[in-house]
């Protein structure tokens, strides 16, 4: 599978299909580092964008999806004809990259925290058999 570059940026850009962004989004590492990580700088429409490469917890894969409409899905309750809304992997996202205006990123930032909760769901959904439920309780009383 084909691996793009993915860049969240601090604005929309209300547009669609092709552009040549190598020629004009040119981000150079700096010498400053944040929580052990490269801080990335780059420009965009005329305003500075600082930023950093987002780390995904194992077994976590950034991926590019695309809309494609079928026919020929069939799903109880619907008009069969009626096209079913599907995504499919096109590709992944690495490096996955996000921007700031200005600031310097922090641990703090959305795209980080996100990466932290991530790891939090899988822990706090993970199921724990009986047994070691049953352990826990004895130790505790």
């Amino acid at each position: 599978m084909t691996s793009f570059p993915a860049d969240l940026l601090p604005c929309n850009v209300a547009y669609v299909g092709p552009a040549p962004v190598d020629d004009y989004f040119r981000i150079q590492t700096t010498d400053e580092r944040v929580d052990g990580m490269d801080v990335l700088d780059t420009a965009f429409r005329g305003r500075r964008l600082r930023g950093q490469e987002l780390v995904l917890p194992p077994g976590h894969v950034a991926m590019l999806l695309q809309q494609s409409h079928r026919t020929n899905d069939k799903h109880v309750g619907t008009d069969e004809d009626a096209p079913t809304r599907r995504w499919e992997a096109v590709g992944t996202c690495q490096p996955l990259r996000y921007w700031n205006h200005d600031v310097t990123p922090t641990r703090t930032d959305a795209p980080r925290r996100c990466m932290e909760w991530l790891s939090l769901a899988e822990c706090v959904s993970r199921h724990v058999p009986a047994n070691e439920v049953e352990k826990k309780r004895a130790s505790i009383t």
